[in-house]
């Protein structure tokens, strides 16, 4: 399963994302509960543009393991795209808590919140 996710993350990289996602669904396939499986995929889909999908898969990722950082921060990353900052901030301020290197997302979603407010 480990070799499906690295080849999912190469395919990223590559910005493959249509063969990123398929070797993240083989890894889901082998392992249902490996939460990096479904962050690959979501993030994937996230560069497609389905932002809802992403987000789902991310979610069920926090219920899978509920203190997965980088799922938090994924999600941020979709509501902050979807312009919903006060929610981004949340996720980022969760990511960063159970990783501090998540930090510089929740700066980012601070400075946003602020042009929102003030602009």
């Amino acid at each position: 399963v480990d070799n499906l996710l690295l080849i999912a993350a190469c395919h990223f990289q590559l910005n493959h994302m249509r063969e990123s996602m398929f070797y993240g669904q083989q890894a889901i396939g082998v392992d249902p509960t490996l939460v990096e499986a479904h962050v690959m995929v979501g993030n994937a889909l996230r560069e497609l543009g389905k932002l809802e999908d992403a987000a789902e898969l991310y979610n069920k990722a926090l219920r899978i393991q509920p203190r997965f950082a980088h799922a938090y921060a994924a999600l941020g990353c979709v509501y902050f795209q979807q312009g919903r900052f006060n929610e981004a901030k949340s996720s980022f301020e969760m990511a960063s808590t159970l990783d501090s290197s998540f930090k510089k997302d929740l700066g980012q979603a601070l400075i946003a919140d602020g042009d929102k407010v003030g602009g």
